[in-house]
């Protein structure tokens, strides 16, 4: 077991993607978490655009020495899959972020992460906020990896209805296959699926908390959350925007904030009308082992506590 008093080494695999930057600043800040890497896949946009979006949001908030590393742009056998819509053209509302001088890791990719992950000398914990394609990779070409993940927390799936189709979540069904290599991984496995996560709101209070910050900083963020809010209401008339990503995050900072149970859970992936379901056997009926511990809830006043945290640890770090 880790050292309760020691930071967590945590990797973090996403797609930035609003709700993907509020994630990123709240595993680079929180002090139970160290943040050993970001490695980036397809997703709410292009793998080019949520790459230069991880530099431009380390950057805007002041955190150095995270290397991020370039991953896939199609998912394993399905070719690309991502939405330019939802998080605007490039995947931030179509903002322009500042630009970061530090560049992306893009040659040896895999290789890279798997020495990064292998020379801790402890376990860490491997954060997916996105589709499960370099995972599904990393624990396919280096199966020896899985001795040095202590538990892998991931965003994604649902226990009830999905949003990419009536049956699927949108991460799970950007690469069904993929997700069906990590759920099969015999690795320790967390899932914060939309059930858990669209309780998470961002409303206006939450901005009106944000826009107190009153810098450059907070005017950004605020402006892609704005846009997320927008496409909520728009997309599913909800008058709030659910904060997806930094569940996981906070899973692996907080796991006793989380109302779990300890389930089964299998992906389908060859159904005409159910491909990336995330099938939980919630009653036990199939006889399978649990292979997933799933988030049924979150203390919502130590979540936002955290989050505000760490947030305004960004803004005043922020060189903007």
């Amino acid at each position: 077991m880790d050292n309760q008093s020691e930071p967590k080494l945590v990797w973090l695999d996403c797609d930035p993607g609003t709700d993907d930057a509020i994630a990123i600043f709240l595993a680079a800040t929180s002090p139970k978490l160290k943040l050993l890497g970001i490695s980036t896949v397809q997703g709410n946009t292009h793998v080019e655009n949520s790459t230069k979006n991880a530099l431009s949001l380390l950057y805007m908030a002041g955190i150095q020495g995270i290397n991020v590393y370039r991953g896939q742009e199609n998912s394993l056998t399905r070719g690309k899959f991502c939405t330019d819509d939802f998080h605007g053209s490039n995947g931030m509302a179509g903002i322009t972020l500042p630009a970061s001088s530090q560049k992306e890791i893009r040659d040896d990719v895999f290789n890279k992460i798997y020495e990064v992950i292998k020379s801790q000398g402890k376990k860490i914990y491997f954060i997916a906020t996105g589709a499960l394609t370099n995972l599904a990779i990393l624990l396919t070409i280096y199966p020896d990896i899985k001795q040095y993940i202590e538990q892998i927390s991931i965003m994604g799936g649902s226990i009830t209805l999905g949003n990419s189709t009536p049956a699927a979540e949108f991460n799970i069904y950007m690469d069904p296959e993929a997700a069906r290599i990590v759920f099969n991984a015999q690795v320790p496995l967390a899932m914060c699926p939309l059930d858990l996560t669209l309780k998470v709101k961002v409303d206006s209070n939450v901005v009106s908390k944000i826009q107190s910050f009153k810098s450059k900083f907070s005017e950004c963020v605020v402006q892609f959350l704005q846009f997320f809010l927008q496409s909520y209401k728009q997309n599913y008339d909800f008058d709030y925007a659910p904060l997806h990503d930094p569940c996981a995050v906070y899973y692996v900072i907080n796991p006793e904030a989380f109302k779990t149970k300890y389930k089964n859970v299998v992906i389908e992936t060859k159904s005409e009308y159910c491909d990336g379901r995330t099938v939980v056997d919630e009653y036990g009926t199939t006889g399978r082992q649990p292979n997933c511990t799933i988030c049924y809830d979150i203390n919502q006043e130590q979540f936002w506590s955290d989050m505000m945290t760490a947030l305004a640890q960004c803004n005043k770090n922020s060189p903007l």
